[in-house]
């Protein structure tokens, strides 16, 4: 049979523009009536086009689902579907990570929100890799440390910003970015250059709420402390942290690491 453009888009649930995009790259090509000037497509116009179209639903690029479509043999077919497949698999692994970082936000602001009254856990805390960017509040100004910023900022969402500190002196806090070291490996980053590695240990972790003053990490790091010391735990002498929420006009909600010696 033939069909009209409006007969056949109403057949396949498309559109008369759609259609005519398919003709514009050749997919599809219908015939005019020379005795009324209409043009017509027939049956077997379908399954090139639903080939077409099965193509585009695999999410292949429209140019590239044509010339698979028109002229491609068997080979140049299982070849192009296989590397789809191995561009969707690495884009699900993409989306999976992404689902895993919210989760783990979604934890945490949870906790952050029912925490009425300040809790405290005794957790292990991760192995870093770390940027040190800052000195106090002032960035760092390195050719070499602007190069691996570019690098890491690649590795988003799975980048914490951090601060480290000292229980010496506390006030004298740094702030950079960090990646889990499992993540760090995983990611495949090199660890040359600006690169620090903080250790895996025991931690007393709690969450707290800064707003804007300068004394608002001070007085939550003492916290931390005294809740170690009062718990027989011992501070191995550095604090780190990191934002779990910012708020530019209210503050910040950070996630703080007191690494302890656990006694015998």
């Amino acid at each position: 049979m033939k069909y009209t453009i409006g007969a056949f888009a109403d057949l396949l649930g498309l559109t008369p523009d759609i259609l005519r995009l398919y003709e514009k790259y050749g997919i599809v090509s219908p015939v005019k009536d020379e005795s009324n000037g209409y043009r017509y497509y027939n049956d077997l116009d379908v399954r090139t086009l639903l080939i077409c179209r099965l193509y585009r639903s695999l999410d292949i690029p429209l140019q590239q689902a044509v010339d698979l479509t028109l002229f491609a043999d068997l080979e140049t077919i299982k070849s192009e579907l296989e590397t789809q497949q191995a561009h969707l698999e690495a884009e699900r692994a993409r989306l999976d990570r992404l689902i895993a970082v919210l989760g783990q936000t979604n934890q945490n602001l949870n906790q952050i929100h029912d925490d009425c009254e300040r809790t405290f856990q005794c957790v292990e805390s991760p192995g870093l890799y770390r940027l040190k960017q800052t000195l106090g509040n002032k960035l760092i100004h390195s050719k070499a440390l602007e190069a691996c910023t570019a690098v890491w900022m690649q590795a988003l969402p799975e980048v914490w910003y951090t601060f480290r500190t000292t229980l010496e002196a506390p006030e004298a806090l740094d702030w950079g970015m960090a990646l889990t070291e499992d993540r760090f490996h995983a990611l495949g980053m090199s660890s040359e250059g600006c690169v620090e590695y903080m250790e895996p240990s025991w931690a007393v972790r709690s969450f707290f709420f800064m707003n804007k003053s300068e004394t608002a990490y001070l007085e939550a790091i003492r916290e931390v402390t005294d809740f170690a010391k009062a718990h027989h735990l011992v501070p191995r002498g550095t604090v780190w942290g990191r934002i779990v929420a910012n708020s530019k006009s209210m503050g910040s909600w950070i996630e703080i690491y007191l690494p302890v010696f656990l006694k015998e």
